[in-house]
């Protein structure tokens, strides 16, 4: 978890337990001389601190591989439990890994699942814009994603922005969500069709900033397997994060 959620989880949780030890028996004080010893007795008492968060809200698998693309990459995973707090990170995540003349894609999940990250990317998106303002030349796409296998058509959307960053914010607020049959969604395609979009620049920085909350779908529901996706943005110098 990124630490500003973790601030916050321990703030909410901020209990404490007091055990106070007067007037139990079973203590002899001797007199106050040099060889005086005091006999406490034992105390044996079990405390159940809980967790700050239930870990089963994170699935396994989604968890794994995501960190397999970061690692490999050279970018960084963050794990929320708060929604609320998906555009502050992503604004964090812009900081760590922007430079002058970067190129930035969002890469997202658009089903029913993600209806609340997407609706606090939507109303923090701005946000998410002013990060990317603080360099000169950046230039930003946005590729949607869902499932090839029962999402037809939709499954797929992606728009240049180039410099026009404030152009991003209403195509963000525009977007449809459609549902799915099965959990898994279409991650490696949909890096692989962004891709063929044609939208970096050689000469530039490129960050990938992958947002989702479903594994992706492995061979044979997928054309394309981890090792293809690493492998190609180990080739196109992409931070995936």
């Amino acid at each position: 978890l990124s630490e500003e959620e973790v601030s916050q989880m321990a703030a909410t949780h901020n209990d404490s337990v007091t055990l106070v030890a007067d007037s139990l028996p079973g203590i002899t004080a001797m007199p106050a001389e040099p060889t005086s010893t005091i006999r406490k007795p034992q105390i044996q008492a079990r405390f159940y601190i809980p967790p700050l968060y239930d870990k089963n809200v994170f699935d396994s698998a989604t968890t794994v591989k995501y960190f397999s693309l970061a690692q490999a990459s050279q970018g960084e995973l963050k794990l929320l439990v708060n929604s609320k707090l998906l555009t502050q990170e992503i604004a964090s995540v812009i900081k760590n890994h922007t430079t002058d003349n970067t190129d930035i894609m969002i890469l997202m999940d658009k089903t029913m699942s993600m209806e609340d990250d997407i609706d606090n990317v939507k109303a923090g998106m701005s946000k998410v814009i002013a990060a990317m303002k603080e360099y000169d030349n950046v230039r930003l796409a946005v590729s949607l994603y869902a499932d090839r296998n029962y999402n037809g058509n939709n499954w797929f959307s992606f728009k240049n922005f180039e410099n026009d960053l404030d152009g991003a914010i209403g195509y963000i607020q525009a977007i449809q969500l459609i549902s799915n049959l099965d959990i898994p969604e279409s991650v490696y395609d949909a890096f692989f069709k962004a891709m063929d979009q044609g939208f970096w620049k050689e000469e530039n920085r490129h960050v990938i900033i992958l947002i989702g909350d479903a594994p992706p779908q492995e061979i044979p529901l997928s054309n394309y397997t981890i090792s293809d996706v690493i492998r190609e943005a180990t080739k196109s110098s992409i931070n995936m994060t």
